[in-house]
């Protein structure tokens, strides 16, 4: 089985501005939002023969006509990534709105070939959450076949557990201290006295 990595368009946005290029449509925004995919084209060159799935708000919407629509298709073609908007089992209608009379579907999930075409098996919007964004949360599905690992041989270091302690075992573990420490020869007369000072602190 293959590993996973799991990247968040989220992340890779976190440096743009409140006036994001990625929302206009001159030659400005196109070379931010290229940028932006650069960092998920980075990310997925680092995890090399791993299952995919990045999701977000890219503000495309692959119904229409935008400059970034273009850009963004160009991306998943070289990623060899698949929104998954295209899925059979995709029931998406819109997920951003604005003033209830403009609908968009500009959020999206992007899985690698083996996850889009062998695992998806639901993408969908729930419209009847309460949500103070004028973004509708966006759902997915992943059927994964994934390994479980058992350890039989695990080794538990023991280590006390202070605040169960007795005043008996508290006592005993004062006395073992003292005395080993009574058996200890140092040279230095600084480093002597300090060590029976230690001593003594530990035997009251």
């Amino acid at each position: 089985m293959l590993p996973t990595a799991v990247v968040s368009m989220q992340c890779c946005l976190r440096v743009m501005t409140s006036d994001s290029c990625v929302y206009e449509s001159d030659a400005s925004s196109i070379m931010e939002f290229q940028y932006q995919l650069s960092d998920i084209d980075t990310l997925l060159q680092q995890h090399p023969g791993c299952h995919v799935l990045v999701g977000g708000d890219f503000n495309v919407d692959f119904s229409r006509n935008w400059n970034n629509t273009l850009v963004l298709n160009n991306f998943c073609a070289g990623a060899d990534l698949f929104p998954v908007s295209h899925n059979d089992c995709s029931k998406v209608d819109y997920t951003h709105y604005f003033c209830m009379n403009h609908f968009t579907a500009i959020d999206h999930f992007l899985a690698s070939d083996s996850l889009y075409k062998n695992a998806v098996k639901e993408l969908f919007v729930m419209h009847d959450v309460d949500n103070t964004s004028d973004h509708e949360p966006l759902c997915i599905t992943l059927e994964l076949c994934v390994m479980r690992f058992k350890y039989s041989n695990v080794k538990h270091m023991p280590r006390p557990a202070w605040t169960k302690a007795s005043d008996e075992n508290i006592s005993a573990y004062q006395a073992m201290l003292h005395a080993s420490s009574a058996d200890v020869h140092i040279e230095h007369r600084q480093h002597r006295g300090k060590l029976e000072h230690r001593r003594i602190a530990i035997s009251k």
